[in-house]
């Protein structure tokens, strides 16, 4: 039967009012909020959701099934400092010049564009619990926060600081106020002290030698790596990070009760890993193999599509541009990262790592003569697909790994000039800021960083 005219304007009118109605229960991307929560020095492959056989992270493991999971992310470098300034700025190491070289530390500076300066400018609520000397007010970390809470020394306080953030989101979350919520853990950091014994958690556990202390482990690691200690260290590693995946699990019942999970975007990402014996050392900072460099990032939230495991090459930098992006904010021109959610990543892209520390001098491995450690942050690489090239700009000195055949990046390959040629690019980045070397007003932060091993 025909419908009359009339009839056919009535129905036009339910159905505009229809879709009007519909559009308005979507979530509005300028009211959502951003919980980003990094978590120190934790390795990808150590995570049961990137192939681990122990279940060590089993609230990460729901998330990322709820959202999408990055099996390729390369931390712009191996340690805290240089990599969690590419996360606040969207730039590589070699562009933000915040990094460690022979004569100090430099500090994060205040002009480039920041994650939390954008959004606070956006009228975000926004607050910060750190853990670590480095993310502090001395080294420019608290600029773009209304609240900034801060521990030279974490370990050990990932029950406190997911208490702190609880009380922050009971009495400032809210589903009509965005908020952006900086979370950093530090307990996987060695010292490896988790308040459960790992038995608790997994049954395969090695007992450590009692003669073992933290002096061992941050001074000759030849002997606190003996092969009867390693596996014993690995397993307080791992109950480190199911204690932390434990207190997750708190934050997101309460994001749950208060009803502002489905309106929140959780990012979780480690700022590097950690070596045990990998390439015969131990610790961070030293080296770009892909045990310090191949770090987690999953995210999940409303319009995250859930169930994805993408295997594109992703780096700290992308966080701030999808972030942005995401929210529906103008992303600042010379950003070097890029919308990793659904943005267009361009083949062949090259994600750059540098900033080792200076601390060691420049070696050659054992099992090869790949380069392994840095001077004067010297050593850099880039990441091209699976073909990663390293480089040491002093000697113009290159090697190169096929990450798909050789994931231990044991043999380095012969093909130096197709390697200039693809790293030419990255030689020389542009360097944006011009930062300052870092003047430290608070005693306690030389104090953690002496006990840490990081300054002698």
């Amino acid at each position: 039967m025909r419908k009359s005219g009339v009839e056919l304007v009535i129905f036009a009118c339910l159905l505009l009012i229809l879709n009007i109605s519909g559009c308005s229960t979507k979530t509005n991307p300028e009211k959502r909020s951003v919980i980003l929560i990094s978590i120190d020095t934790m390795r990808a492959d150590h995570l049961r959701c990137y192939g681990y056989d122990r279940k060590t992270s089993p609230t990460m493991d729901s998330l990322a099934l709820a959202g999408t999971r990055w099996t390729s992310c390369q931390a712009q470098s191996p340690w805290t400092l240089p990599s969690h300034a590419s996360i606040w700025t969207g730039l590589s190491v070699d562009a933000h010049g915040t990094r460690w070289d022979e004569c100090g530390m430099h500090v994060l500076v205040p002009y480039l564009p920041s994650l939390p300066k954008i959004l606070n400018d956006e009228g975000f609520k926004t607050a910060a619990f750190t853990n670590v000397a480095y993310l502090s007010p001395d080294y420019g970390f608290d600029r773009g926060f209304d609240e900034f809470t801060w521990h030279p020394n974490g370990a050990g306080r990932a029950r406190t600081t997911i208490d702190n953030a609880l009380q922050w989101i009971l009495h400032n979350a809210d589903k009509d106020e965005p908020f952006f919520l900086l979370l950093h853990f530090f307990d996987v950091h060695a010292p490896y002290a988790p308040p459960a014994p790992p038995e608790r958690f997994f049954e395969d556990v090695d007992v450590l030698e009692d003669s073992i202390t933290w002096s061992d482990i941050k001074g000759d690691s030849s002997t606190a790596f003996r092969q009867e200690n390693l596996n014993g260290l690995i397993d307080l590693y791992d109950a480190e990070i199911r204690c932390i995946d434990e207190q997750l699990n708190r934050l997101m019942a309460q994001l749950r009760y208060m009803e502002i999970d489905d309106n929140t975007l959780i990012i979780i990402v480690s700022d590097h890993g950690e070596e045990f014996m990998d390439h015969g050392s131990w610790g961070h900072g030293h080296t770009l193999y892909q045990e310090l460099l191949e770090v987690p990032l999953i995210m999940t939230g409303p319009d995250v599509p859930s169930g994805i495991v993408d295997s594109t090459v992703v780096g700290h930098f992308d966080i701030l541009p999808t972030i942005l992006d995401y929210l529906d904010i103008d992303i600042p021109e010379n950003i070097e990262g890029m919308n990793i959610l659904g943005g267009q990543i361009r083949e062949n892209r090259g994600v750059p790592s540098g900033g080792a520390t200076p601390v060691r001098h420049l070696e050659l491995s054992s099992k090869g003569d790949s380069i392994i450690v840095s001077a004067d942050n010297q050593l850099h690489c880039v990441r091209i697909g699976e073909k990663k090239i390293y480089w040491i700009l002093q000697g113009d000195s290159i090697r190169s790994y096929n990450l798909l055949t050789d994931p231990l990046e044991l043999e380095p390959q012969e093909d130096t000039l197709l390697c200039l040629e693809m790293i030419e690019e990255f030689v020389n980045i542009p360097l944006q800021a011009h930062p300052a070397y870092v003047v430290i007003t608070d005693t306690t932060i030389n104090e953690a960083l002496e006990g840490l091993g990081y300054i002698r």
